[in-house]
């Protein structure tokens, strides 16, 4: 589901290296962007 997330939204994949940095708030950004695709 997460790579689903992914395709469907680009942008998400260059933030998500990002938050590698600060997992915690990738953390938060993926489970609210899966709800709201849910």
């Amino acid at each position: 589901m997460r790579l689903g997330s992914l395709g469907a939204t680009p942008s998400l994949a260059p933030a998500f290296r990002r938050g590698r940095r600060a997992g915690r708030l990738s953390a938060v950004v993926f489970a609210a962007v899966g709800t709201v695709l849910h």
